[in-house]
């Protein structure tokens, strides 16, 4: 359902103590069933390297999200693997977003860029999804400050910079502003179009990716 309705990507979470956790034997079966309309992604929280292989070996994937407090050296690695990375960073406060400038530039160091860069409202004890947005003073940072080809410019010989993904609490009323705000390269929802946990609604997926596309 949610690639018929134009999904570019469709995450299979893997973080077991998740409500929308897909168990390892069904991924396979989801990520051929959308395969040519939408481009899976795993989602891990804090696994090692070699179990985030497997599970994405097994289900096919060559897209992995982390969405934990992975270190730069499990990116390297994964890359080395053949995989595309997306490093997730909870955004808290104002020195989150400079924790996540300092990793950004210790991964560029070692060659560890991630093709892309999710920012997420932070909720403690919670990994995302949670339906909660990034504050209004963190957000207005993120925007003025949130350049990271600039911010390796600055420390490092210039590269392609991460692209941005902007998550937290969006909806089909409020994305469309946010990303004429933030001028993300995409947009990631769960919560914002499900009817209850982990079901998602098809007129709620529909009005998201279209209110995104006339952003």
């Amino acid at each position: 359902m949610v690639a018929e309705a134009g999904a570019d990507w469709i995450g299979i979470n893997f973080h077991p103590p998740s409500k929308r956790f897909v168990p390892p034997e069904r991924a396979a079966g989801l990520v051929a069933a959308i395969a040519g309309r939408s481009e899976a992604v795993g989602l891990f929280v804090n696994r090692p390297v070699a179990e985030v292989v497997a599970a994405s070996e097994r289900a096919g994937l060559t897209i992995v999200q982390l969405h934990g407090d992975e270190p730069a050296e499990d990116v390297r690695d994964l890359i080395a693997a053949g995989y595309r990375v997306v490093r997730a960073f909870r955004l808290g406060d104002r020195s989150a977003i400079d924790r996540m400038e300092a990793w950004l530039i210790h991964a560029e160091a070692i060659g560890a860029a991630p093709e892309a860069v999710l920012v997420d409202a932070f909720v403690p004890g919670q990994e995302g999804g949670t339906g909660h947005g990034i504050g209004g003073e963190v957000l207005d940072a993120l925007v003025e400050r949130w350049n990271v080809a600039s911010v390796l410019a600055r420390h490092a010989e210039p590269s392609p910079a991460p692209k941005r993904i902007l998550a937290g609490g969006l909806t089909p009323g409020t994305v469309a502003g946010l990303v004429r705000r933030v001028r993300p390269w995409m947009v990631d929802v769960a919560s914002g179009v499900e009817s209850s946990p982990g079901r998602k609604d098809p007129e709620a997926v529909r009005a998201f990716i279209n209110a995104v596309r006339s952003g």
